[in-house]
């Protein structure tokens, strides 16, 4: 007699299994879903396109939120002149290889997306470079 495939507890004995060793089975996930995306490259591709348009579609911002945004941008730049034109040096500098950008961390090391920090706006190429807990840090302590 053929056995009767319950749904509910089979996935019942796979939680048991991994609350018991859950670094095997994310483990095992992870692989999995690394080489189906490996095979389906195309597939998966157009599956994060449709995901993306849907969501962009779905958070669409209104043309009044879009106004409010423009607003305050323009304000902060005209209150903030020094830091707007320190930061436009900066992405110009990157963007022409005059500054290199690099990939530690200056305080703890770590290799992470890292910020630049300034001490003194009026010194553009003077940069700290840290990555997002430490530049957080440093502006709430103010080391």
């Amino acid at each position: 007699m053929p056995r009767i495939y319950d749904k509910e507890k089979e996935h019942e004995r796979y939680l048991k299994k991994k609350a018991k060793d859950p670094e095997r089975y994310n483990r095992r996930s992870n692989e999995n879903t690394k080489r189906y995306r490996a095979k389906n490259k195309d597939k998966t591709r157009e599956q994060c396109r449709r995901y993306a348009k849907e969501r962009r579609k779905k958070h669409k911002r209104t043309p009044e939120q879009l106004e409010k945004e423009r607003v305050y941008n323009r304000n902060y730049k005209r209150k903030n002149k020094e830091k707007t034109r320190t930061h436009y040096l900066v992405l110009i500098a990157l963007k022409e290889g005059k500054l290199i950008k690099p990939q530690k961390c200056e305080k703890c090391g770590k290799e992470k997306n890292v910020h630049g920090h300034h001490e003194d706006y009026t010194k553009p190429y003077e940069i700290i470079w840290l990555c997002r807990e430490c530049h957080g840090f440093i502006h709430r302590k103010k080391i």
